[in-house]
């Protein structure tokens, strides 16, 4: 009887600690910064890593500042090329474990990747962007 109970324990300590490092290792919550912008359109592609000078542009990290908080609400503030905006909402996380940043009706899936977020965006018009931004 000892060893079964051993057995049960050492089973359900190790499903507690994967539940634990399962969610520990999806936290969304923190501040990102921009890492970098990708824009594509009509078959040209322009890309900004912030920090780093593009034809005489460049671009700080904090040009794009998103807070993802703990009661599921989020901020994001831009100023990128003299356009600036403030945005806010609530997230949640889709059937596949993604960031889904909800505003004014519009949902946008963010993927995780490491401690990166990486937006892809039709723009339409034959343009993508894809955003990436670095956790804090």
């Amino acid at each position: 009887m000892k060893k079964i109970l051993t057995a049960v324990t050492a089973a359900l300590a190790a499903v507690i600690l994967a539940v634990v490092f399962a969610a520990c290792s999806t936290s969304y919550v923190g501040t990102y910064k921009l890492g970098s912008m990708k824009m594509v359109s009509g078959g040209m592609t322009i890309e900004y890593v912030a920090g780093q000078a593009y034809n005489g542009v460049t671009i700080s990290e904090d040009a794009c500042t998103l807070e993802i908080k703990d009661d599921e609400t989020w901020t994001m503030s831009m100023n990128l090329a003299g356009i600036t905006n403030d945005t806010e909402g609530t997230w949640s996380t889709n059937d596949d474990g993604d960031l889904v940043l909800s505003a004014g009706g519009d949902d946008i899936v963010v993927k995780l990747d490491g401690k990166q977020l990486v937006f892809e965006i039709d723009a339409g018009s034959d343009m993508n962007i894809t955003l990436t931004m670095n956790k804090k």
